[in-house]
């Protein structure tokens, strides 16, 4: 197959280009920044797709991975960096591709006591869950005009090894500087998190040929096996370091939610894919790429 990956310079691509290479499939990536020196195998084009389209037709790839999008900075900030460059990806191409795989959020569904299914109606309560359901009403409107299948995964929480932009690393670059990290709260507010391997494999999983009449224009929820609280991620890296982690803890952050967690139901149902990392292990494997120093592993 030929896979075309807009957005693949960030943690997720540069995972998912190693999975896809890895197989034998044709790789190319258009991304803003140029290819790190890991992917300089892979045929790379930059450009930034907040500005404009593409400066000439893209071709259509067998599967065209959306992967644009930040939840960083202002609000224009993320509505061009996650609305306007998914709608100039996609008016980019030439014509309709096999299948378009688009990666949004979780967060879209705002405050939910419960564990959302798919079913949930959107109601986000960030400005980046706005622009994540902005983005797939902008996927959504170019199948219809143009005429291609998609395929929406809602991850939440995505980490894994080489990723500096969650809780993990914020946690231990405080604790570098300051010998201690601060946790807002009791500390049992609890997240799911996505294993960047798993969220990999449901890729891979859903653009296969063979399966794509039962993932056409569905949504998937992608998230771990089971929620864990700060107190949890606390724990599993006090293990993987050898030693505690001090911590003070100051008043709650207002408008935010003590519990989310997703069902992963459907996409074990329609393409087999469960969870597969322990959420434990992903924490080492996550602090090792850091390099990190960690006590022996103990089974």
């Amino acid at each position: 197959m030929r896979h075309l990956i807009i957005g693949g310079g960030g943690f997720v691509g540069q995972h998912l280009i190693r999975a896809l290479s890895a197989t034998g499939d044709e790789v190319t990536v258009i991304d803003r920044s140029p290819a790190p020196a890991t992917e300089q195998h892979v045929p790379w084009s930059v450009h930034d797709f907040s500005a404009g389209p593409f400066p000439k037709p893209v071709p259509a790839a067998d599967v065209v991975h959306c992967l644009v999008g930040t939840y960083r900075g202002g609000d224009a900030d993320m509505l061009a960096a996650n609305v306007h460059a998914l709608h100039h990806s996609l008016s980019s191409l030439v014509s309709a591709p096999g299948l378009v795989l688009y990666v949004g959020a979780g967060s879209i569904y705002g405050e939910r006591a419960e564990r959302v299914t798919e079913d949930h109606p959107p109601a986000p309560t960030t400005m980046y869950g706005l622009t994540k359901w902005l983005s797939e009403s902008v996927l959504m409107y170019h199948a219809a005009r143009v005429g291609f299948p998609y395929v929406v995964l809602r991850p939440t929480n995505i980490y894994g090894p080489g990723n500096r932009k969650n809780v993990f690393w914020a946690f231990y670059d405080a604790l570098q500087k300051h010998g201690l990290v601060t946790v807002f709260g009791d500390g049992t507010q609890a997240r799911d998190f996505a294993y960047v391997g798993d969220v990999v494999d449901l890729i891979v999983r859903v653009v296969e040929p063979s399966g794509r009449a039962a993932v056409a224009n569905q949504v998937f929820n992608v998230a771990g096996a089971e929620s864990h609280t700060v107190l949890d991620v606390l724990r599993a890296m006090s293990t993987a370091l050898g030693r505690e982690i001090p911590v003070r803890y100051a008043p709650s952050e207002g408008g935010v939610l003590a519990h989310f967690g997703m069902s992963t139901a459907k996409a074990k149902r329609l393409v087999g894919w469960r969870p597969r990392k322990r959420f434990e292990d992903g924490v080492r494997e996550t602090l090792a790429s850091y390099g990190v120093g960690l006590a022996t592993a103990t089974s």
